[in-house]
């Protein structure tokens, strides 16, 4: 299944980086960094994400909880704070 979720955010979020996390239960949650974020509020971010994981797993979809979405320079900053 993690592949499968990696697979539906890549080719939504094309060169995106993916990072998950394998949670009780046979869930899963994680972080997506790519450019394309750069002018969606984090509510578009959310929207976009659940939107491609639908596409891409339908009803499957619901064993994704949080993915956190950030852009490159977002990751920059924090990663030096």
């Amino acid at each position: 299944m993690e592949q499968r979720i990696i697979t539906a955010l890549t080719q939504a979020f094309a060169a995106a980086q993916v990072e998950l996390d394998d949670l009780p239960g046979g869930r899963y949650s994680g972080l997506i960094v790519w450019e394309g974020f750069t002018e969606d509020d984090h509510t578009e971010r959310q929207r976009r994400i659940r939107q491609a994981l639908v596409k891409g797993l339908g009803a499957e979809s619901s064993v994704v909880g949080v993915i956190l979405a950030y852009t490159p320079h977002e990751m920059q900053v924090m990663s030096a704070a």
